[in-house]
């Protein structure tokens, strides 16, 4: 865990600690208790399980970035991209996390959503009425 938290972060980053008990765990970051830093430990936790066993693929949705720092999730990008392994990431609005991470994410993504491009044949959005523009007004 620690040589994944180290070229995440960098050597000043503390890593986070997992305590497992005969009927609990703890999974705790110590001297920061924000929750860029638990989302940013949990996915941190799942790569260290990911790279050290027979896992063959690992997905995370964009809900565990939101609240991860643009240089902490550029910075796990390189490590996805890093592994051998199957990795299945959603993310948003790729250019925010720099040009290097967008350019790393546009050279391996294998399907890109939007708006148009959805992932299902039946659209499960709520529908909503057209945004009005200025011609139409």
């Amino acid at each position: 865990m620690r040589e994944i938290v180290r070229d995440a972060a960098g050597e000043h980053r503390k890593s986070p600690r997992l305590s497992l008990g005969d009927t609990s765990y703890k999974f705790e970051v110590f001297e920061d208790t924000g929750t860029g830093t638990a989302f940013f430990g949990l996915v941190l936790f799942d790569l260290a399980v990911f790279c050290a066993t027979n896992l063959p693929a690992i997905a995370h949705d964009s809900v565990l970035f939101k609240n991860i720092s643009n240089d902490s999730v550029a910075h796990l990008v390189s490590l996805y991209a890093k592994s051998e392994k199957q990795s299945f990431i959603a993310l948003d609005e790729i250019k925010k996390y720099g040009e290097s991470a967008a350019a790393t994410l546009v050279e391996q993504s294998v399907i890109q959503l939007s708006d148009e491009a959805v992932l299902y044949v039946k659209d499960w959005r709520p529908s909503r009425p057209p945004v009005p523009t200025q011609e139409s007004e």
